[in-house]
């Protein structure tokens, strides 16, 4: 197994067929180097994957590796995060509290006529005096309120736009066209 950390992967090469990887292209210290191996595994996350398989164009994928139906990069999908904050009026000494987790509205509300999905509520780690100190900058103590803090991270998913993408430009830099969804049901 060869990690390629500390190393800018800058595309995959294929065989004389176009139908198995024969190299990958890194950039190390501003010098280029070539690695081959039985299975290469593709792991850089929406973005960047996208990006690595457009970069790797070649006569034989001409609009980027693996992307002969053009949806590489296309359809990106992220998602619509927030914190919330709640107080108790008793402590909370909880020095961990991810330990309870709300995912089930995954198949929107048909009660309401919500088609979409709504996502999810989780705990959040502990909020200290400086991060509610950011939060309620008024707050005659911050460290006290947070001692009063339950802390949840909100998250709902967002929807599959055609229009949002990854996209390479001409110099080689990684852009996006993003405009996020389903912001009512994160409201």
């Amino acid at each position: 197994v060869t990690m390629l950390t500390g190393a800018l992967v800058t595309r995959i090469k294929t065989g004389p067929s176009g139908r198995s990887v024969e190299r990958v292209v890194v950039e190390r210290d501003g010098m280029r180097e070539e690695y081959s191996a039985d299975v290469v595994v593709l792991a850089a996350g929406a973005i960047n994957s996208a990006a690595l398989l457009l970069r790797s164009a070649s006569p034989y994928h001409p609009d980027g590796l693996g992307n002969s139906s053009g949806v590489v990069g296309r359809h990106l999908m992220m998602h619509n995060n927030s914190s919330l904050i709640a107080f108790s009026k008793i402590p909370n000494p909880t020095k961990f509290q991810k330990t309870l987790g709300v995912n089930d509205f995954y198949f929107g509300d048909p009660v309401g006529g919500y088609p979409y999905p709504l996502g999810a509520m989780q705990m959040l780690g502990k909020s200290d005096a400086v991060l509610i100190g950011f939060d309620a900058p008024e707050a005659d103590d911050p460290a006290e309120l947070a001692r009063h803090a339950m802390d949840f991270w909100l998250t709902t998913e967002d929807l599959p736009v055609r229009e949002n993408g990854v996209y390479v430009a001409g110099d080689g830099r990684i852009g996006l066209r993003y405009r996020p969804t389903n912001l009512a049901a994160h409201a």
